[in-house]
């Protein structure tokens, strides 16, 4: 009985290491963001070891990861690896846009934990560009394996949030708060999302709760990137309809003139 009582009276054991998981592929080079967002992350938790995932050091061999390199799918082939180094490690994962603004200490007794990225339901209602778990939690390999089967059935690189959002939804998420699901913890938008990627980021958006900032990196780049490939098909077809229409003009001019084959 004393024994049980004195283990009742030790403090709770951190779970989740102090390890910062973050993947780089594709051998791309720091932009001045992600040189920032890194530098807060040695600043603000100095005593947390930092772990670099590429592909010396990632499962390259499985079809899902050639299948992401092959495309230049970069951040397909991260939202495998970041469950992959979180099963086998535990600790934490940032996305490399992510700026920290005060210590993530106070999450480290979690289990596991995500977060919100908007107050409404949609497939993309959770994010992992921030998340943290104990190795080998549940969560991770059930990740995991949804991302396999959808990609051999389907074909599909399927996006981070759309595969922890419908496994929290199996797992009975049905609204957005505070709450502990199967040990995941999930936390409110402030923490770890102040903004939405369509909005700005404005001081009164950062809370006392707010952990860090997500900057939305990838999602801009791609939007500018659909941006100049609509207007490039916009322009072409504008061409192709001005081409046109000076040939057109050109066989009326012909046959006006009186210059074209006699019967």
């Amino acid at each position: 009985m004393r024994l049980r009582f004195l283990t009742w009276l030790k403090p709770a054991s951190i779970m989740i290491p102090k390890i910062i998981h973050y993947c780089r592929f594709g051998h791309s080079p720091d932009n001045a963001l992600t040189r920032r967002c890194m530098a807060s992350w040695r600043a603000i938790m100095p005593d947390y070891q930092l772990r670099e995932w590429t592909e010396e050091n990632s499962p390259m061999e499985l079809p899902y990861m050639k299948a992401a390199c092959a495309r230049q799918r970069w951040s397909k082939a991260a939202n495998y690896v970041r469950l992959l180094a979180l099963q086998r490690e535990g600790g934490l994962y940032f996305d490399t846009d992510i700026e920290v603004l005060k210590p993530f200490d106070p999450l480290l007794s979690e289990r596991c934990f995500i977060g919100f990225q908007g107050r409404k339901e949609h497939a993309h209602w959770v994010n992992n560009a921030v998340l943290g778990a104990e190795p080998g939690h549940p969560f991770l390999a059930a990740c995991m394996d949804l991302t396999l089967s959808l990609f051999e059935q389907e074909g599909a690189l399927c996006a981070s949030p759309v595969i922890v959002t419908r496994v929290l939804k199996d797992w009975g998420l049905v609204h957005y708060g505070h709450q502990t699901i199967r040990d995941v913890t999930l936390f409110l938008c402030e923490y770890f999302y102040p903004y939405r990627w369509t909005d700005t980021l404005t001081p009164e958006r950062l809370t006392t709760e707010t952990y860090c900032i997500h900057h939305w990196a990838r999602w801009r780049r791609q939007r500018w990137r659909r941006w100049q490939q609509r207007f490039k098909n916009r322009w072409q077809d504008l061409l192709r309809t001005t081409v046109a229409l000076k040939d057109s003009v050109k066989s009326s001019a012909f046959r006006f003139d009186g210059s074209g084959p006699k019967a």
